[in-house]
């Protein structure tokens, strides 16, 4: 039996697991009471939330393709969330399983080579800034990686059993469905079935469980979307293991030597970060690790020992983790190499059993991973001194006191990832996304409770050009503001600063001036499509003559044939609102102004419907919504120039 390794346990391994057992409640507390769900985490938990409550892993805010870590992750997520509710108390619940299921695999290895270095080894890792920052708030790396370590460690160490092996093969499909990049365990996992050779049947059960469990897991996730949705969630998979160098935010793709060295250096910086001056070092013993591994696949005799096996592939894994690391892995260097470090403190708390290294080459091991845990708790001292200023329970209560403000019946907007996908999770509500759906359209004849929900720039710098541009565009009124949040009514668009004149050229630069609407973005930056959508924007008009007609001339993409474009003309003395229908190719309508508008100042407000009315395979085909109107002039006329 697998188990009896645990009867034969020294006293120092004994002291080891009781002293790891509770540094693992100690980290377990912390993070319950003081890790607030990340924006990524926020999003997995919309969708295991709606996997339980509609049978799809779906979202409340931006497209379905944005959610990273999917279904067997979010099983387990959603189980926590349907027993406690959505709280953001419960929301680390289902990391906190994967932690103590790691932290079972790494006892069960103390007690198979008989050493205690393995407990050094996990607590070094659960004190490790990257762990703290991306193992829990609803991330699915290390779900992810337990997954497949424990399926391996089942399939080595139970290679007899039949069960074992369908059991290893679902876990591993589960790792890969949770994250795709744990798509790099299939080479080690075959070099794994090489070294083990097991029996016709054994192999087939594996390999049998394994494709089934993937199969069954994709359809689940996959088949509600609809055939656009899974071409983008791909295009997405292929550009994330594209080089890209720049910022996180706005990268762009590798295309000289030149930049690919810049971006080796980014991602080299990000390693560095995350490892606290500790990198080459940590470099240096993954290549001994690998050497070691290397050695005792060529060295020793076949049949290889159970335990040289499960080195071997631990070695081998995260020496393929390493490489696409640094030489695909396009962003965030922290978070998607953070199970390098997981792999990494398990194979140096190994690899004196697996080297037969002498007492004092152990003692050196072991004092490298007191080092590196020691430094890890320095570090994690001050932030959690920090987090003792705000729990999780304040943030919730005091995000909860925002919702109780707001009217019942009210649309809620989101930038980006600035924190709705937080008051999402919390309200329980669909979220609109500011530059990819309607604002004005449908609320224009009767008024709506538009609400934006916002993060303060001042807790993350890189937002702030974002933060700026709505309210650029935008007139906000702050209705709820509490130290990271902030909860503002969208009142219109923003005519501060903005000159009203008498006729608008879209050709002249000068046009700038007297309009706001939604640019879009940079088309050459990122691979993702622009953020900004939709045509909508305001013209400010002087009707100071008191001119009884205004002009709209603008061309129309074939796809926008038969939309409506809505016209309101709004000032301080109420709204006036007409409908015109758009036709491909020039358009031309004459907007009557009543009698209350002449002689004032005008906002003119042209909107476009949403809705496809042009059915074609091609306008299906593409999101049209990305193709503006060709604006060429606006303005105020005193007589009709249309022949009726």
């Amino acid at each position: 039996m697998t188990f009896s390794v645990f009867k034969d346990l020294t006293d120092p391994q004994k002291f080891a697991i009781l002293i790891t057992s509770l540094l693992v409640i100690a980290v377990s507390t912390y993070v319950t009471l003081f890790h607030l769900l990340s924006f990524d985490g926020a999003f997995n938990t919309q969708a295991a939330i709606n996997f339980y409550s509609k049978g799809t892993l779906t979202l409340n805010y931006r497209s379905n393709t944005t959610l990273q870590t999917l279904l067997p992750f979010q099983i387990v997520n959603g189980f926590f969330l349907t027993i406690f509710g959505n709280t953001f108390l419960a929301t680390n619940l289902a990391n906190i399983f994967f932690y103590l299921l790691l932290f079972g695999l790494f006892i069960f290895l103390t007690c198979t080579y008989r050493s205690a270095l393995p407990m050094l080894a996990f607590s070094c890792m659960s004190l490790s800034p990257a762990f703290l920052a991306y193992g829990s708030g609803g991330y699915g790396e290390v779900p992810a990686l337990t997954f497949g370590l424990l399926g391996v460690s089942i399939l080595v160490f139970r290679r007899d059993s039949y069960m074992a092996c369908i059991l290893a093969g679902i876990l591993i499909a589960f790792a890969i469905t949770t994250k795709w990049v744990l798509f790099l365990i299939l080479p080690p996992v075959v070099l794994t079935l090489i070294m083990l050779r097991p029996d016709r049947k054994s192999l087939l059960y594996f390999l049998g469980a394994t494709l089934f469990m993937y199969t069954l897991v994709s359809f689940l996730q996959f088949s509600h979307l609809e055939s656009d949705e899974i071409g983008k969630l791909f295009r997405s998979l292929i550009s994330q293991n594209t080089p890209h160098y720049g910022s996180e935010y706005f990268p762009q793709k590798v295309n000289h030597l030149k930049t690919y060295g810049l971006r080796l250096r980014k991602i080299w910086e990000g390693y560095s970060s995350m490892s606290l001056g500790f990198a080459p070092i940590k470099i240096g013993l993954s290549l001994i690790i690998c050497f070691v591994a290397i050695h005792i696949l060529f060295k020793r005799k076949n049949p290889l020992e159970k335990k040289d096996v499960f080195f071997i592939f631990l070695a081998s894994f995260l020496l393929i983790y390493l490489i696409w690391a640094f030489a695909l892995n396009s962003r965030w260097p922290a978070r998607r190499m953070l199970n390098t470090d997981v792999l990494l403190y398990l194979g140096t708390g190994l690899l004196p059993y697996a080297a037969s290294f002498s007492t004092i080459r152990r003692l050196a091991v072991f004092g490298l991973l007191a080092i590196f845990t020691s430094t890890h708790f320095l570090f994690f001292l001050p932030s959690m001194k920090q987090g003792h200023l705000c729990t999780v329970i304040t943030y919730e209560s005091r995000m909860r006191e925002g919702l109780q403000l707001l009217p019942k019946n009210y649309n809620a907007y989101g930038s980006g990832v600035l924190e709705a996908p937080h008051w999402s999770f919390l309200a329980g509500k669909n979220f609109k996304d500011l530059f990819r759906d309607s604002v004005f359209y449908d609320c224009i004849e009767n008024d709506c409770y538009n609400y934006l929900f916002l993060k303060s720039s001042s807790t993350l710098p890189l937002i702030k050009p974002q933060v700026d541009l709505v309210h650029k565009i935008f007139k906000l009124n702050n209705v709820f503001e509490s130290r990271k949040f902030q909860i503002s009514k969208i009142e219109g668009f923003n005519n501060s600063g903005k000159e009203y004149v008498e006729s608008v050229d879209f050709t002249e630069e000068k046009a700038a001036q007297s309009i706001v609407r939604i640019h879009e973005r940079d088309r050459d930056k990122m691979y993702a499509p622009p953020f900004f959508e939709f045509n909508e924007m305001a013209v400010f008009l002087d009707n100071k003559r008191r001119l009884p007609l205004i002009e709209v001339v603008f061309n129309a993409h074939e796809c926008h044939d038969g939309k409506n474009l809505r016209v309101a003309l709004v000032d301080n003395k109420g709204k006036y609102i007409q409908n015109f229908l758009v036709t491909r190719g020039e358009n031309k309508f004459e907007v009557s102004v009543p009698k209350k508008f002449r002689g004032s100042k005008i906002d003119v407000y042209l909107l476009l419907e949403k809705e496809l009315r042009n059915k074609s395979s091609d306008c299906m085909a593409q999101n049209i919504n990305r193709i503006p109107l060709e604006y060429k002039i606006v303005r105020l006329i005193p007589k009709p120039s249309i022949s009726r």
